[in-house]
């Protein structure tokens, strides 16, 4: 097992849309609000973040590597995080690379161990342990096409 942690990034498609499909001033970024920051505070570089949602028919579709931490004091009104009051999303990271994957909302219950079509993740989840350990092997077995690390690293 390797040092490097894998992410679940619950993603409405709008914010997808904004910046991971998108980029924001010529970055992947994505952003956690101020509640998260013991998650931020976790997250290393080069880590995995797997976007998407276990809703409707959606999934886990896009995959990225951490590249930057930053905490962002003041931004701008066009920044893309923030709650409809206004508040702003202060802790973000960039990602180096961002892949379409197609994890379905069922094969991600599947390889976290739930048995319920209701189960899924609410906010930024860092996977550990056997969790980790089969997404790990999921992604390596389905995606190590699109970057070394996974190979490298696992």
């Amino acid at each position: 097992m390797n040092n490097q942690n894998i992410w679940i990034c619950p993603a409405h498609p709008s914010n997808l849309q904004k910046t991971i499909i998108n980029k924001y001033n010529n970055e992947n970024i994505w952003a956690l609000n101020a509640k998260r920051k013991k998650a931020f505070n976790e997250l290393n570089l080069g880590d995995i973040c797997l976007f998407g949602r276990l809703r409707r028919d959606e999934g886990l579709r896009y995959m990225g590597i951490v590249k930057t931490k930053k905490i962002i004091e003041e931004k701008t009104d066009d920044w893309p995080f923030k709650t409809p009051s206004g508040t702003y999303w202060k802790y973000a990271f960039t990602l180096s690379s961002v892949y379409e994957i197609n994890i379905s909302k069922d094969k991600a219950r599947e390889l976290r161990g739930w048995t319920s079509d209701r189960q899924c993740w609410l906010t930024q989840t860092k996977l550990s342990g056997e969790h980790k350990y089969r997404f790990m092997n999921y992604l390596i077995n389905n995606y190590s096409c699109y970057f070394d690390v996974l190979r490298t690293k696992a």
